[in-house]
């Protein structure tokens, strides 16, 4: 005789643990970035209390790593913080009791922080030496206060300028020079000084100067 198979018993969805805020998708160095976990029970309904084992963290392929605090609301959510420090694209894996929430891991940007004058650097022979009457060149690159380049798309306004320096610490005259964005991370400098002498050369961001300026130039 035949028997009819009984069929399996389908198992339980998983219950829908899920993660939300701006946090998952972009955030800027060194400011706290915060989204929220939603843990349910077994049947799947919103949890009422805590408890849960929740962590968050995400890393880039060159291997930055940023992990989460989390605070129990003690109702079922999570609050969860990051601060990353590097700029760059993220997976950001958040779990609940081990298990991944719906959607995780997340694509994450982080974008660089305000530019700081103090980081930005400066480069090229035109910060080292000049020959009266022919122009000298040099690049500035801004940084935030990480050490991240800044975004293509964000302008900062530098301010350069050249003074002779004088005997007995006679006031100094100094001559603006053009900064020209390069719109590739850089801004180009060149400058003419028409009389041989030692000469400073100050680079500068909201009347801060950046690292190294003013430069000692022959």
């Amino acid at each position: 005789a035949q028997f009819a198979r009984t069929p399996p018993t389908p198992r339980p969805p998983s219950p829908p643990r899920y993660a939300t805020g701006a946090a998952l998708v972009r955030a800027t160095a060194g400011a706290p970035s915060t989204f929220d976990v939603h843990a349910a029970d077994a049947e799947g309904e919103a949890q009422t209390y805590g408890g849960d084992k929740v962590a968050g963290g995400m890393t880039t392929a060159t291997g930055a790593v940023s992990n989460a605090t989390i605070i129990d609301i003690g109702d079922g959510l999570y609050s969860a913080a990051l601060t990353p420090v590097v700029a760059g694209s993220y997976a950001l894996d958040v779990t609940i009791n081990g298990k991944s929430v719906r959607d995780s891991p997340f694509a994450v940007q982080v974008l660089p922080g305000p530019t700081s004058p103090s980081h930005c650097v400066a480069n090229g022979r035109g910060l080292i030496e000049a020959t009266a009457g022919e122009p000298a060149a040099f690049l500035v690159t801004p940084k935030d206060s990480f050490g991240n380049s800044r975004l293509l798309d964000v302008e900062d306004a530098f301010s350069v300028a050249l003074a002779r320096r004088r005997p007995g610490g006679a006031s100094l005259e100094w001559q603006a020079a053009p900064v020209t964005d390069l719109l590739n991370g850089s801004y180009g400098v060149t400058y003419t000084a028409f009389t041989a002498g030692a000469y400073l050369v100050k680079v500068q961001l909201g009347g801060m100067n950046i690292m190294g300026s003013p430069y000692q130039v022959s």
